[in-house]
């Protein structure tokens, strides 16, 4: 199957305020794409607004009647999508492409799945090369998951290892993302029954979040699927901008008429595009209205 037979799917989630000015950008940078083969399955609980109906490239699906673990929505996600593709498997093809990606911080101004050309991996992203695991949060999620201290031999080994990040990951087919979505909900539920320490009185994974899971899951356990890093400094595909603010290094964020350009390159994906006021008045500008 040649990649003009194969379809295009976004999978997102959001719980909160799907009002809001970024999930506005984001469903337009969407549509400003005028792609015929990308559709958009937008997770969410709450209702949304009427306006969507004009975005023929989205599928709602309301999570309500989905049963998934009382997690983080992060974490909760992924429990989403693997429940939907159980119940649906027959909408999608193998040869099918799919990004997992944040909505409320991210914008798409060139098509993505037309500039990634590997085949049969997973794509992660990793976040700017000047962090690493001793960042707090990521730190903390694993030290918990792990239920060890952080001089022990296993958390030693990688916890310099680049961050991957979940915000954005590229599935080169559909038996991909499912490889994905068994092994990151299975390990999860075992995080769960065999440490002690996740009680919380909303998450029962306290304060661990899925990136904190990923990275610790590509790092201790047996990987059963093919996946590639590509690092957030090429700028071609992805651009994870929270990190780039504090990397040391001296970016340039410009706008060009309607693009977006980091470092005088043009990312398909602008990744946490919020954390820099300039940017986020600029997407706002373009996406916005």
């Amino acid at each position: 199957m040649n990649d003009t037979q194969r379809m295009n799917y976004i999978f997102t989630h959001y719980d909160n305020n799907v009002n809001s000015v970024g999930i506005r950008c984001f469903l337009n940078s969407i549509q400003k794409l005028n792609s015929d083969n990308i559709i958009v399955f937008f997770f969410t609980n709450v209702t949304v607004p009427e306006s969507w109906d004009n975005y023929k490239f989205l599928r709602v699906v309301h999570t309500s009647c989905c049963s998934a673990v009382d997690l983080r929505p992060q974490v909760n996600r992924w429990f989403h999508f693997r429940n939907f593709l159980e119940k649906n498997i027959t909408l999608f093809n193998n040869e099918d492409k799919f990004f997992a990606l944040d909505c409320g911080d991210s914008i798409i101004q060139k098509n993505p799945f037309e500039e990634i050309h590997i085949r049969d991996h997973i794509l992660f992203a990793l976040e700017s090369e000047k962090f690493t695991l001793k960042q707090g949060f990521n730190k903390r999620c694993i030290l918990q998951l792990l239920n060890k201290e952080f001089r022990d031999p296993e958390i030693q080994k990688f916890i310099y290892n680049p961050i991957i990040c979940t915000g954005t990951v590229y599935f080169d087919t559909l038996s991909l993302f499912i490889d994905w979505l068994s092994f990151f909900t299975k390990h999860t539920v075992l995080y769960l029954a065999n440490n002690t320490k996740f009680h919380h009185e909303k998450f029962k994974l306290g304060m661990c979040n899925d990136q904190g899971i990923t990275n610790t899951l590509i790092n201790t356990k047996p990987i059963p699927f093919l996946y590639k890093l590509i690092k957030n400094e090429e700028l071609t595909i992805i651009a994870t901008v929270a990190l780039m603010m504090f990397d040391g290094l001296d970016h340039s964020f410009s706008t060009k008429g309607d693009i977006i350009t980091i470092d005088e390159k043009t990312p398909c994906i602008v990744h946490q595009y919020n954390r820099n006021t300039d940017l986020t008045s600029s997407i706002n500008n373009i996406y916005g209205r």
